[in-house]
């Protein structure tokens, strides 16, 4: 595959778009940073492990559901608790697990 200058030059634009409209609007206490975190961790998990467990294993699928269902809601009652309490501006929101800050992407 050979890669044309306009390529690496578009890429680098993006990038640098990007990272131009990223705006921090919150650094998070370590105990909000902790509970986001966890609860990310295992939404995520509780979607891979949907992915690989056969329907037929009833009990463990159920349990699996029910659970992302739980955790589902305890991850969107956190950000919606957080965008109250802050009032914070804009829609596209997302955790900076390096930063543990809050960063709006919105233009």
């Amino acid at each position: 595959m050979q890669v044309r200058t306009s390529d690496i030059i578009n890429i680098k634009n993006d990038f640098w778009r990007i990272a131009m409209s990223r705006r921090v609007i919150e650094s998070l206490e370590k105990e909000d940073f902790e509970k986001i975190r966890n609860l990310f961790e295992r939404k995520i998990a509780l979607e891979n492990l949907m992915k690989i467990i056969s329907k037929d294993m009833d009990h463990l699928y159920e349990k699996a559901v029910k659970d992302y269902g739980e955790t589902t809601r305890e991850f969107n009652d956190w950000w919606d608790g957080k965008t109250k309490k802050y009032k914070w501006n804009g829609e596209n929101w997302y955790v900076d697990f390096q930063t543990q800050e809050i960063v709006c992407m919105d233009a």
